[in-house]
């Protein structure tokens, strides 16, 4: 746990002295990427969590584009919702910007980027399946390669052409 997620809980479940992380979580993490690739995760609790570049905020996310209070994230009866806090450079999630100050609800998959920092959610109780992967693959050549078995200059052109295609597929 990081330094600035420790003092998300300090400053929320310190009781009597004692630390109580663990008697109001909910099942989902906030995920992110610091300087240097480094993931941190916080689990996310039933009381909001307000995400800026001040030290005030719950969780201090070091970037110029990060308002001070930037975003507040709400658990409520097993959803997770945004709210956009008048921030200048905005909110988006999964390419669409959010409306200022409108809670909008927020979906494990759904990519939220604070301008240059992207964060994730993630359902601890979500089943995750493997994905089978194909041990062989079948294309078909297109009909202008093999039309062209008399002239193997326009062949190895038919084949670039085809190769490019697949590489941007």
């Amino acid at each position: 746990m990081t330094a600035v997620a420790r003092r998300y809980y300090a400053k929320f479940y310190t009781m009597n002295g004692k630390f109580a992380m663990d008697t109001d979580t909910s099942a989902f993490t906030l995920c992110y990427a610091v300087e240097g690739g480094t993931f941190c995760t916080v689990p996310l609790t039933s009381r909001p969590l307000v995400l800026g570049s001040a030290p005030q905020a719950d969780l201090q996310i070091p970037s110029r584009f990060v308002a001070p209070q930037h975003l507040q994230i709400v658990v409520r009866s097993s959803c997770v919702y945004l709210t956009d806090l008048g921030s200048y450079h905005g909110t988006v999630i999964n390419g669409r910007r959010l409306s200022s100050r409108q809670p909008f609800e927020w979906y494990p998959g759904d990519t939220l980027y604070l301008n240059d920092v992207q964060l994730e959610l993630i359902d601890r109780n979500a089943r995750i399946e493997p994905i089978p992967i194909p041990t062989r693959m079948t294309v078909d050549a297109p009909e202008s390669i093999s039309n062209e078995k008399g002239n193997p200059f326009k062949a190895l052109l038919a084949v670039k052409s085809f190769a490019r295609h697949l590489h941007r597929a």
